[in-house]
């Protein structure tokens, strides 16, 4: 099952509250990438886009598009300040480079 960090969902959760627009959830898309897998994009969603996979975490709704979900369902999410802004995804579901 897909779990995130508190750290994770802290960020998510603020990047909600930035919008003021608390119905929001967060919904995960992947995008075509190299050797080691796709490459993710978190975007704003009401109700997520048929076929997506709902998750509820803590009280933060998210939306996981089926070929991301393919990849992230055993993932583990976390958010990290430094040494740069950004989620940090381990566990993927896909064979990894080298």
């Amino acid at each position: 099952m897909l779990n995130l960090t508190a750290a994770a969902q802290a960020r998510m959760k603020g990047m909600i509250g930035e919008k003021e627009l608390d119905h929001l959830g967060i919904r995960i898309l992947a995008q075509a990438g190299g050797c080691c897998g796709p490459s993710f994009v978190l975007d704003y969603s009401e109700k997520g886009e048929p076929g997506d996979v709902p998750l509820v975490l803590e009280g933060l709704m998210l939306f996981v598009q089926p070929s991301a979900w393919d990849a992230l369902a055993s993932a583990n999410i976390d958010y990290a300040d430094y040494p740069r802004n950004g989620f940090i995804i381990t566990g993927l579901g896909i064979s990894s480079c080298g």
